[in-house]
């Protein structure tokens, strides 16, 4: 995925304000979007990556699970972005969309091409 959606209102919930306090926390909330964006991971973002975000810092992350915008999981070691903030529906664009919709007829006309020739043959000797 190339393309997500960023809630334009984001920066103006009071959460990411209160989180914001810490400073730098934003930067790292949008930078968790794009990554669970184009690794369409269903918006959890594990503990290995987290130092690769440029706004990387601990405070920070402890500023968006205080204000419960990242969400602990710890049975897969890593944090879930609150849905009501993001969704992997609500942020794939409408190109990504397309691609899914044209992976999908590819692969449907690909397999009844497939059954095609098995279908012909069957009934010969």
């Amino acid at each position: 995925m190339e393309w997500g959606r960023l809630y334009g209102n984001l920066p103006n919930l009071v959460r990411v304000q209160a989180a914001e306090d810490n400073g730098g926390a934003f930067g790292l909330l949008a930078e968790s979007m794009c990554y669970c964006t184009v690794a369409e991971s269903g918006g959890f973002v594990p503990d290995s990556q987290l130092r690769r975000f440029l706004c990387y810092k601990p405070g920070r992350v402890a500023a968006l699970a205080r204000e419960e915008l990242w969400q602990r999981d710890d049975k897969r070691s890593g944090y879930v972005l609150d849905p009501e903030i993001w969704s992997e529906e609500r942020n794939l664009s409408d190109s990504a969309e397309r691609k899914r919709e044209a992976d999908r007829a590819r692969i449907a006309a690909k397999r009844a091409a497939a059954r095609l020739p098995a279908q012909n043959g069957s009934g010969r000797v």
